[in-house]
């Protein structure tokens, strides 16, 4: 682990800047997020960590439009994400914790459908569903109904349709909880094709192990603020007691 820092010193150019993020659910006073200033880096794979409850799941909530802040700005292209809904659609991929799907539509079917809700032109959404099939493994489920599919493998279709429209922000919650070994390998190969393509990748995660497998930055949430953030080269241990 090296180039640790706190919350406080001055952060570099950004592919996303939060200014002054607050959020409380109604009905309480204490608020789940109170960030002064956090900045993620261009075409890079950052970690969110903390307890439960720490705000890792709330704050991609609000990066992805599910919540709105109660205050704040998340600039991102030369516009705030928080007030221009066309921008945070077309820049930003979301899969929540709990991804699953119900129904009788075909696998590819449902990714082009997924491609099509997100803006991708009716002409392309069959081989964009194509492409991510086989860059998520699952050419041989494609005709396959979605109900049957399993939930590592749900998990997975989940990725690709938050995909479909190249996003330059790819939200992820718990993405490889119920995933085994070679599903996760897989997962990991898809986010750095993602970073090389010019995506920035915002995890919320308590596998401390999967931070080695490529350089990437730690960010230690605690009540909801920045305690601190660690860059570390790909291979290098991360030690949880280090964040939490």
């Amino acid at each position: 682990m090296s180039e640790r820092s706190d919350s406080s010193e001055a952060l570099p150019l950004a592919a996303l800047r939060l200014e002054n993020v607050s959020f409380r659910y109604s009905g309480t006073r204490a608020a789940v997020i109170d960030l002064r200033s956090a900045s993620f880096e261009p075409a890079t794979i950052n970690y969110l960590v903390g307890e439960n409850g720490s705000g890792k799941s709330t704050l991609l909530k609000l990066l992805s439009g599910v919540l709105r802040p109660d205050s704040g700005r998340a600039i991102m292209d030369g516009g705030d994400i928080f007030r221009d809904r066309d921008l945070m659609n077309s820049r930003v991929g979301y899969l929540r914790q709990d991804y699953v799907t119900k129904g009788q539509t075909r696998t590819q079917d449902f990714l082009a459908y997924g491609a099509w809700m997100h803006g991708v032109a009716a002409s392309e959404t069959q081989r964009r569903a194509a492409e991510l099939l086989a860059e998520i493994g699952l050419v041989d489920q494609r005709d396959t109904r979605v109900k049957k599919l399993s939930g590592g493998m749900q998990r997975r279709l989940g990725l690709s349709v938050e995909l479909t429209h190249r996003p330059r922000l790819v939200l992820l919650d718990e993405p490889t909880s119920g995933l085994d070994v070679s599903a996760r390998e897989r997962f990991h190969r898809v986010v750095d094709t993602q970073v090389k393509d010019g995506a920035t990748m915002i995890i919320a995660s308590h596998e401390f192990s999967e931070m080695t497998k490529s350089a990437c930055t730690i960010y230690h949430l605690a009540g909801g603020t920045l305690k601190t953030m660690a860059k570390s080269p790909a291979g290098a241990s991360v030690d949880p007691e280090d964040f939490l």
